[in-house]
């Protein structure tokens, strides 16, 4: 009795800790339309540049087009080994807890219009910034 109490628990938890993982991704996709008097292929370096250093990986890059991807939250990932190890390394090395960002960038005769789309990861708060930077540097 007391084993068949343990698993349902464990059950539960494991239920809980992945229907809280689906809400946060789908509260963290969004899409910022922005427009700025730099080139096209100054914005997409600046937003290249900065967000490598926070060590997302180019997927994709031409003059008007940037495709990022970040790292798993190695946090998340070990809590959901404890919790139930398969999903847990699933979560880790797959591609199914990565953050992505799209940016496209263009041109028309006195503005360049920039679309950054993002999914799977919280940064709303840093591309408002970046928005809000980029609106200023006229």
């Amino acid at each position: 009795m007391t084993v068949v109490l343990v698993v349902a628990g464990l059950a539960i938890l494991l239920a809980l800790a992945v229907a809280a993982a689906i809400a946060a991704n789908r509260a963290s996709n969004g899409t910022l339309t922005v427009k700025t008097p730099l080139l096209p292929d100054e914005v997409l370096d600046i937003l290249s540049r900065h967000f490598v250093k926070q060590s997302w990986t180019v997927q994709h890059r031409d003059r008007h087009f940037v495709a990022l991807k970040s790292p798993p939250n190695v946090g998340t990932g070990c809590l959901l080994c404890l919790l139930f190890l398969p999903l847990g390394l699933v979560y880790l090395l797959t591609d199914w807890s990565r953050g992505r960002l799209a940016a496209t960038a263009l041109d028309s005769k006195t503005m360049t219009e920039v679309e950054m789309e993002w999914r799977n990861v919280g940064i709303r708060g840093q591309i408002e910034r970046f928005a809000v930077w980029l609106e200023r540097r006229g």
